[in-house]
């Protein structure tokens, strides 16, 4: 679906008048001409479970979706550790029914969410029902979650886009990471997410991964793996809020920062063979934004289990 057309489809001879014996080759071009179907993502990235945010967040999401049938929602990570919910001791639990609620539509675990081991990071994805992506991981058989995906395909209107997770081969040593274990199996990260691309090249018009790995690797990707489109990553903090294509590549980047303090928003074009368009901001999570009633709800829900203050 992705490979570019031949336009010429036959050619015309038509005779000159007058006997002159010459010809006029003409060429037909058989590509539509249409105005370019646009999607947008949204993506957020090392939460840390700062919570306070995630209302307007997901609010501001829904009130784009109410307007837009062309939106993806997409999570790069580092779920636990660091926020205000961390200090409930809920062993990652409240961090991940708010992220559950918001209405994601692919996340990818960063090396933090081992923190409570992986049986734990299973339980969760499976009980908040969260739509992970990985495909450069094997799970233990016994525990691997029935929500997680090597990758997910998106039918929009007009445009079909596929989201591949690549995860962190990064556990510890770490604070809050204790608990930590060994049983996930990475796979060399080039060849499996090659693989990956290579197969839904003819499935899907976009590609996007979804990384935890960091600027400098989300780089190296798309220098080694030129069928990716677009990487939303995570894992240091960086951001991005202009469009960013690393020399060489045809691949956009963006990340969103940390905290919950920002959301990535990039817009692409498609004409039906390429992308032609690509627009990149980072949307403050300021006090204006919609708020999610859901959300909140799950988060005072949470704050009321507090134990109160000592003195």
């Amino acid at each position: 679906m992705r490979t570019l057309r031949s336009s010429l489809v036959g050619m015309v001879i038509v005779a000159l008048l007058g006997g002159l014996g010459g010809v006029v080759l003409a060429q037909a071009d058989d590509h539509e001409v249409r105005s370019p179907v646009t999607v947008t993502f949204y993506h957020t990235a090392d939460i840390h479970e700062h919570a306070e945010r995630l209302p307007r967040i997901a609010g501001f999401v829904e009130s784009r979706r109410d307007v837009d049938p062309n939106v993806l929602f997409v999570d790069s990570g580092d779920w636990f550790n660091g926020g205000e919910l961390a200090d409930l001791g809920t062993r990652g639990e409240a961090v991940t029914a708010m992220l559950g609620a918001r209405g994601y539509d692919a996340l990818v675990f960063g090396n933090h969410d081992y923190s409570f081991g992986t049986p734990r990071l299973a339980e969760l994805i499976d009980r908040f029902a969260l739509p992970v992506v990985a495909a450069n991981v094997r799970w233990p058989a016994d525990i691997e979650p029935e929500q997680a995906e090597p990758y997910r395909i998106f039918e929009l209107e007009g445009v079909t886009v596929a989201v591949v997770g690549v995860a962190i081969d990064f556990i510890g040593p770490g604070y809050a990471m204790q608990e930590a274990d060994e049983l996930m199996e990475f796979l060399p990260i080039n060849e499996s997410i090659g693989d990956t691309v290579a197969m839904l090249d003819e499935r899907a018009d976009i590609i996007v991964l979804l990384t935890h790995l960091g600027m400098r690797a989300d780089r190296q990707l798309a220098e080694a793996l030129p069928g990716i489109d677009v990487i939303f990553g995570g894992h240091d903090h960086a951001l991005t809020d202009q469009v960013f294509i690393p020399v060489g590549t045809d691949t956009i980047i963006q990340h969103s920062s940390q905290d919950g303090l920002m959301i990535g928003e990039m817009t692409v074009g498609w004409d039906g063979e390429r992308i032609v368009k690509r627009e990149v901001r980072l949307v403050w999570v300021a006090d204006d934004l919609p708020t999610s009633v859901a959300v909140e709800e799950i988060h005072q829900e949470y704050l009321s289990q507090a134990p109160p203050p000592t003195e």
